[in-house]
């Protein structure tokens, strides 16, 4: 399955003043942001390849070269000379790109190792999915403390901060909002759809009891992602992955209200019928009655039913199952499409 991370947008500055002899704050706070659209490109480079591709692991190139240019802005910015004494602005940038640094390089590097044991189970996905937000937070944290220095440093030398986001920016904040979009209804699809693979490894082992307890957790699971998806607006009056996982939630729900079920008694005639056999084979010719006959015959006949059933309700089941993973993987992949911008 698909899956992808979300990633805070670093904030830009612009400016393009290349010699360390400043006339004037605003070029000494121009310096300082000269990079960063550079590391911002790179950043949506890499959020770009990671939300269209099926593993993050693919995108180890570009998260490399980002951690490079992350280390190189840190020790550029902080070999600089504090301006007039006051280095409270340039330590908030410095820190900036070394928080990022840090959590692209080893946060990233732990989630990696999550990401390959993250489809085992619900818990370990929601673990995995969890990783990245908590990661962004430090990001996030970070961003604010540095807002707060510019502007202070701004007020401080009568400069005027004007709050306006570049185009890598903006793509950045799409795709940020697409992506906790995209990983809200993943989890929901996820975990109906884990569920019904543990039902599917209980009738692989014709364990009753096993198919009977996992079906009635995949019918909760599914109505807990209905009613959950209830609650979630569509995505810019795009309602194509909500809508797409709904249909995924009513298939999970009615193959194991009625598929799996016909499969509980295809296993119960099975065994009647063996039963029966059994049975009947130990009884003398003069021993079999019409009663006797008449018993093994319906368990025969029933057994036969069973089977007939069981065969159409499988093959139907088994199309369906199909169509719906088809069908997700599709409406992800054209949600990526749409709302992730290209790098």
């Amino acid at each position: 399955m698909k899956i992808w991370i979300s990633l805070t947008t670093l904030l830009l500055f612009f400016g393009s003043i290349s010699a360390q002899k400043f006339n004037s704050a605003h070029e000494y706070m121009s310096y300082i942001g000269a990079e960063s659209e550079k590391v911002s490109k790179q950043m949506l480079t890499y959020v770009s390849s990671t939300a269209h591709s099926n593993r993050e692991k693919k995108s180890e190139a570009e998260r490399n070269q980002l951690i490079d240019m992350l280390k190189a802005a840190h020790d550029k910015v902080a070999k600089m000379e504090a301006y007039e004494g006051d280095a409270a602005y340039r330590d908030a940038v410095a820190e900036y790109y070394n928080l990022n640094y840090i959590v692209m390089k080893e946060d990233y590097e732990k989630i990696l190792d999550m990401e390959a044991i993250a489809e085992q189970s619900f818990d370990a996905m929601e673990t995995y999915i969890t990783a990245h937000q908590a990661a962004n937070e430090k990001v996030s944290e970070s961003m604010d403390k540095l807002s707060e220095k510019q502007k202070a440093f701004g007020a401080k030398y009568n400069i005027r901060i004007v709050e306006s986001d570049s185009e890598v920016s903006k793509k950045l904040a799409i795709a940020n909002e697409a992506i906790n979009y995209y990983n809200q209804i993943y989890l929901i699809f996820f975990k109906a759809y884990k569920q019904e693979f543990y039902t599917l490894e209980a009738v692989k082992a014709k364990d009753l009891s096993s198919i009977e307890q996992n079906r009635n957790a995949q019918i909760t699971y599914a109505d807990e992602g209905l009613a959950k998806l209830e609650e979630i607006p569509v995505f810019k009056g795009d309602g194509s992955l909500k809508n797409t996982c709904k249909k995924s939630m009513e298939f999970f729900k009615s193959e194991a209200t009625t598929d799996f079920q016909t499969t509980i008694d295809f296993y119960v005639k099975k065994d009647n019928f063996e039963k029966s056999k059994a049975s009947f084979d130990l009884l003398k010719n003069s021993e079999r009655t019409q009663e006797a006959v008449n018993q093994y015959n319906t368990a025969v006949n029933e057994y036969n039913e069973a089977v007939k059933n069981a065969n159409a309700s499988n093959e139907s089941s088994n199309k369906k199952r199909s169509d719906v993973v088809n069908g997700w993987n599709k409406a992800v992949s054209d949600f990526m499409a749409k709302h992730i911008p290209q790098k």
